[in-house]
């Protein structure tokens, strides 16, 4: 090819060569495209550790009372209901405490009573005058030891009840039963432990996690 044809050639090959880029151009511009928008995030790391699964509520039941083991209701693996009895102690002693003290707080009220007679035929008269002070006096105090013996027996009874419902041992939530410290026969003393058991109702996982992570 002489010079003078290349140059009549040049040309024809710019021509075709932008055809050729609107032709690229148009088939990019029909592709279709999704935009999305870039943003900066915190992203969590994962840990994989063992763990171990334990109750909240786990508590050893301890005896509250004296006496000897007379019934054993439960047994470790078993399944207990909140308020069921566990575990029942030779109530003997603890029966005959209560009679006692409530023998005493009959007696108690009735010298009440009687010194609340006294208190009021001594006022009577010692309005009177016919009386004197210290009787009256001595009258008063009579009636205050009275109300006073009567509030120390009505107290006894209490503990005295208090201690009977200590030989019933009932169930403080709904669990099972893991331990179990005490035989039938056995003698327990307040603070010796009877049954151990925990509750299925809330749990929570244990873990080491080390101080790099």
């Amino acid at each position: 090819m002489t010079r003078s044809s290349a140059r009549a050639a040049l040309p024809w090959l710019v021509i075709v060569a932008a055809f050729a880029g609107l032709s690229a151009t148009v088939r990019a511009a029909d592709l279709p495209f999704e935009t999305a928008t870039v943003s900066r995030q915190m992203v969590a790391e994962v840990y994989v550790a063992d763990a171990v699964i334990e109750a909240v509520n786990r508590a050893t039941i301890a005896a509250e009372t004296s006496g000897r083991i007379k019934e054993v209701l439960f047994d470790v693996d078993d399944e207990v209901k909140k308020g069921d009895v566990l575990l029942r102690f030779n109530d003997k002693q603890q029966r005959a405490r209560l009679a006692q003290a409530e023998a005493r707080l009959r007696e108690a009220e009735a010298r009440q009573r009687e010194a609340e007679a006294e208190q009021k035929r001594v006022a009577g008269v010692f309005a009177k005058k016919l009386v004197s002070q210290s009787a009256m006096d001595k009258a008063d105090a009579n009636l205050k030891a009275a109300k006073q013996r009567v509030a120390a027996a009505r107290a006894a009874v209490r503990q005295a009840r208090e201690q009977l419902n200590y030989t019933v041992v009932r169930a403080p939530y709904a669990g099972i039963v893991v331990e179990r410290h005490v035989e039938v026969g056995e003698m327990a003393r307040p603070g010796t432990p009877l049954m151990t058991g925990f509750s299925l109702e809330h749990l929570r996982a244990s873990a080491s996690v080390p101080q790099n992570v």
